[in-house]
């Protein structure tokens, strides 16, 4: 095994980045964002405000303007969800901000994130004939796997995986700019833009990878009842992409998702997944469970046994 310790460059990033917006120019979508790359937690402005706004509360105590017991429960009722932000924006590796306009790009976790998916590579010794297209599990809850594509001649499997990775980050933050705050929506597009900016509508070995994404969300949407909501909204854009025939035209599909709610995506999502059996009530039971033991790595006795995924590598 080979251990890697990547450290990234602010080039590559902003590289990625420029590739990005210059796609969203071409198709006609304006929306822009900042890209500010930093190296550890930086509160967006929108935080430090909210942050900002407690001080009345403080003050009235002190001064006897609010009583304590109010000022208790006015405290509790403006901490939680400001504690729960604060949070989230320590374990993103990148966030949106709304009031800045500005994607902040946490280098040292994206680095961590990099090396993580190289040292899986290098443990898992896969094999790569000429050309060809991997897998990566970068966000959610690793249901979705990324194509990536991979030329053997190009000796530098490093910045290959470290570019996917950006790609996919970026991608997601900058589509918040586009359909707004929901993760769900923001994850669909994303998967869509990093499809798209890396012309993998090219490469047939990338469509083995989403159909192995499509048996992957099945199997994930049949047997939760709460979903990931960066993986539901991944799943959401290898469906659509899969039922049609892997070209999606990317503005029509901006348009459906600013007009769909998360609930929509969701019950969507289900009824597919649900279709998607059909097509086994006509095997024998036996027959299932032979095919889910043939493209299962790790099979197991589900609820459901008419679901199969195939692995995670081509």
């Amino acid at each position: 095994m080979i251990a890697s310790n990547k450290r990234l460059d602010d080039i590559l990033i902003k590289e990625e980045y420029e590739k990005i917006e210059k796609y969203l120019r071409e198709i006609n979508i304006n929306e822009k964002a900042r890209l500010r790359i930093i190296e550890g937690i930086k509160l967006p402005e929108d935080l430090i405000l909210s942050l900002s706004a407690g001080i009345p509360v403080i003050l009235g105590v002190i001064y006897d303007y609010m009583d304590i017991i109010h000022a208790s429960i006015a405290s509790i009722i403006y901490v939680t969800p400001l504690f729960f932000k604060i949070w989230n924006v320590g374990r993103a590796i990148a966030y949106y901000s709304p009031l800045t306009g500005s994607i902040y790009y946490k280098r040292k976790s994206s680095e961590k994130k990099i090396n993580g998916l190289l040292n899986t590579f290098y443990s898992s010794n896969i094999k790569i004939k000429k050309k060809g297209v991997i897998g990566l599990e970068i966000s959610g809850d690793h249901i979705v796997l990324y194509p990536v594509y991979i030329d053997k001649n190009n000796n530098n499997i490093e910045k290959i995986i470290s570019k996917a990775v950006i790609d996919a980050i970026l991608a997601h933050e900058i589509s918040h700019t586009i359909v707004g705050g929901s993760d769900i929506k923001a994850s669909a597009l994303g998967f869509l833009l990093y499809y798209k900016i890396n012309k993998l509508f090219k490469h047939k070995k990338a469509r083995k990878i989403v159909r192995k994404n499509i048996k992957r969300c099945v199997e994930y949407v049949i047997n939760n009842k709460k979903y990931n909501k960066y993986s539901i909204g991944e799943c959401c854009t290898n469906f659509d992409l899969y039922r049609n025939n892997f070209s999606i035209d990317i503005n029509k599909e901006i348009e459906k998702l600013r007009y769909m709610n998360d609930k929509d995506i969701i019950d969507e999502i289900k009824d597919y997944a649900f279709n998607y059996l059909k097509k086994f009530k006509h095997m024998k039971d036996k027959d299932i469970i032979n095919e889910i033991r043939d493209y299962t790595p790790n099979y197991s006795k589900l609820k459901y046994l008419k679901i199969f995924f195939g692995l995670n590598y081509i």
